[in-house]
């Protein structure tokens, strides 16, 4: 087992980035660099009956491209929290385990969050309780390179 993986902040994160998770004794999350558009940190994509959907969070850069990810703010005027639900529930509802694991995830679409990296590193300690897993993570305090 490798000691440390650095990895971005995500929007429920696929199964990739749990399976790195799980294969190493400590995740370090990084929210120092620079927001990326159309990465995972603001997305995730649902499984539907009608194929794969695209699920995005708003969010606003308070200094442009130069924005940090420990400052991307979301952007709450618009009805994302109520269309993702929505979408998770036409999705999912049949599903085994949805009634189960539901109300563990109700506060991520029904909490006004201020910062993107609080609603992640909810998010991620919520699946790591709900899926028993062993994991640690911190936050970066710095910027850090892969190399580093």
């Amino acid at each position: 087992m490798k000691k440390t993986v650095l990895l971005q902040t995500a929007y429920f994160g696929p199964v990739h980035y749990f399976s790195t998770l799980l294969k190493h004794e400590n995740a370090l999350i990084e929210q120092h660099d620079h927001y990326v558009k159309q990465s995972y940190r603001n997305r995730c994509i649902i499984l539907s009956g009608n194929g794969p959907i695209a699920l995005s969070i708003p969010v606003v850069k308070t200094n442009g491209n130069k924005t940090k990810v420990k400052d991307i703010t979301v952007f709450n005027e618009e009805a994302w929290q109520k269309n993702h639900l929505r979408a998770l529930k036409a999705a999912y509802h049949n599903s085994p385990f949805y009634e189960f694991y539901i109300d563990a995830f109700l506060p991520v679409w029904n909490t006004p969050w201020k910062y993107l990296i609080d609603l992640n590193t909810f998010i991620l300690e919520r699946l790591r309780d709900e899926m028993e897993c062993d994991f640690t993570y911190q936050l970066s305090t710095q910027y850090i390179t892969a190399g580093e």
